[in-house]
């Protein structure tokens, strides 16, 4: 996810994530998206369909995954 968040368009910091996630009514902190970037804390599925609606990706670019289309 930090890669993914870094080479964005515009750079999206931890803080501007966590404000665009509350906008959508998920609360995730600074320090929590830091643990989920560390891989020190799982994600649950709907909160991987909000952090990327909140980056403006596709989920399968989150999850690291190839799209079947």
């Amino acid at each position: 996810m930090r890669t993914l968040r870094e080479n964005l368009r515009s750079k999206v910091t931890l803080e501007d994530l966590a404000g665009r996630l509350a906008a959508r009514g998920l609360y995730l902190d600074r320090t929590t998206l830091g643990r989920i970037e560390r891989q020190e804390r799982s994600v649950f599925d709907f909160e991987m369909v909000t952090l990327a609606k909140a980056l403006r990706v596709h989920i399968f670019e989150l999850s690291g995954k190839k799209s079947s289309r």
